[in-house]
C-alpha cells in the first residue's frame, strides 16, 4: 500500500522537463511553433524534427494550452486503412506512429498518455477518412509528409479550423512515391509566398543529432545521389 501511494503521489506530482533544442535548427523550429500557427519542418532523418513536434505537442496538452493533438502519417506500403481510432484501441498505434508515441509517453507519462488516448484527447488520422472533418483546438502534427500525395496533403491541411497548429515534417529525399508528393507541393507554394503565415524550419545533415553514425549513412547516400544525377545529366546531354 505504502508503494502505491508513493507512486500516485509521484504521479500527481510529474511534470515534464522543458523542451530543450539540440542545436540551432531545433531552436528556430521550438520558436516557430511557439509564434506560429503553420510550421513546416523539412530535412535528413535523425535531425529531431519529429521528437521536436511531438514532444512541443504534448507540453501543450500536458498545461491545457491546447484540446487534443492529431497525429496523421501516412502508411505507404502497408495500406492506408487506419481511420480514427478510439482511444481503447491505442495500442493499434504500433508500429505506425511509434516515433510519436514514444516521445507522448515520455514527455506525458506513460499513464497520462494512455487516458489521453482513452479521453480521445491524443487521435490518430487516417487521411483517407479527413474529408469533412474539421480540428478545431488542436495540434495537427503531419509527419513523413513526403509519402503524402498532392490531393491527400491538400485534403489534410484544408481541415484546419480555429485555434488549431498545424505542423508538417517530412524529407523530400525518402519520398516513396512514384510522383512529386505533397511536401514538394506545400514547399514550392512556400517559396512562391502563396503561404504567408508559414514557418519554414530547414535542417541539414550538420543538425543530425540520433547519432554519429547515421550522420555517416545520411551522408554518404547523399553523396551516391549527387553522383547518380550527375551521371543521368550526363547522359542526357
Amino acid at each position: 500500500m505504502a508503494t502505491q501511494r508513493k507512486q500516485r503521489k509521484a504521479e500527481r506530482e510529474f511534470r515534464p522537463d522543458p523542451l530543450k533544442p539540440m542545436n540551432a535548427a531545433q531552436a528556430h523550429m521550438i520558436n516557430a511553433m511557439q509564434t506560429s500557427s503553420s510550421v513546416i519542418a523539412v530535412g535528413p532523418a535523425g535531425t529531431g524534427k519529429t521528437y521536436i513536434a511531438a514532444a512541443w505537442a504534448a507540453e501543450q496538452l500536458f498545461n491545457i494550452k491546447t484540446s487534443r493533438i492529431v497525429l496523421c502519417r501516412p502508411t505507404v506500403g502497408v495500406g492506408r486503412s487506419l481511420g480514427f481510432l478510439p482511444g481503447r484501441l491505442g495500442q493499434k498505434l504500433d508500429p505506425w506512429a511509434r516515433p510519436l508515441v514514444d516521445v507522448f509517453k515520455q514527455t506525458l507519462s506513460a499513464k497520462r498518455y494512455e487516458q489521453a488516448l482513452r479521453e480521445e484527447r491524443i487521435e490518430v488520422g487516417s487521411i483517407e477518412h479527413v474529408r469533412g472533418l474539421t480540428f478545431e483546438d488542436s495540434i495537427v502534427i503531419i509527419d513523413e509528409a513526403q509519402n503524402t500525395t498532392p490531393g491527400e496533403l491538400k485534403a489534410l491541411t484544408t481541415r484546419i479550423g480555429e485555434d488549431s497548429t498545424i505542423i508538417v515534417c517530412g524529407d523530400t529525399s525518402q519520398t516513396d512515391l512514384p510522383g512529386e508528393s505533397g511536401l514538394a507541393w506545400l514547399l514550392r507554394a512556400h517559396s512562391r509566398g502563396w503561404l504567408p503565415s508559414s514557418f519554414l524550419c530547414k535542417f541539414a545533415m550538420a543538425d543530425i543529432v540520433r547519432s554519429g553514425l547515421c550522420r555517416e549513412f545520411a551522408e554518404a547516400f547523399e553523396q551516391l545521389e549527387d553522383e547518380q544525377k550527375s551521371i543521368r545529366s550526363a547522359i542526357d546531354c
